[in-house]
């Protein structure tokens, strides 16, 4: 535990390190011992609570593309899956791309149908 907190992150808004403690807390909790499963799956989540008046895409925008990297060389069996707002933006736009395929579909027969009629 007292190597964790000497370590040091690279800052966002500099090319410097910054002490990982001067950005994050680091505690030692006890609790009972259990596997997180998630889906069935073993899971290991990382959990972020941006400071107030901060987007969650601000805070994953940038990073995106290093999550993409990372995803990439991951051994077989492995998976990285980001949850939240980005899992239910992506769902909601699923599901609007879906509604919008139904419309485009009925107002198509619809003006068949109307067509058709007058011929």
């Amino acid at each position: 535990m007292s190597q964790i907190k000497s370590l040091y992150v690279y800052s966002s808004r500099q090319d410097t390190r910054v002490p990982l403690l001067s950005v994050a807390s680091v505690r030692n909790i006890l609790e009972t011992g259990r596997i997180r499963r998630r889906e069935h799956f073993r899971t290991i989540s990382i959990l972020c609570f941006p400071a107030p008046g901060v987007l969650a895409s601000e805070v994953l925008g940038p990073i995106e593309s290093k999550l993409k990297d990372l995803q990439s060389r991951l051994p077989p069996g492995y998976q990285l899956q980001i949850a939240g707002e980005k899992a239910k933006q992506v769902d909601g736009f699923m599901n609007l791309a879906v509604v919008l395929l139904i419309s485009l579909v009925g107002i198509y027969l619809a003006l068949l149908v109307q067509f058709r009629a007058k011929g």
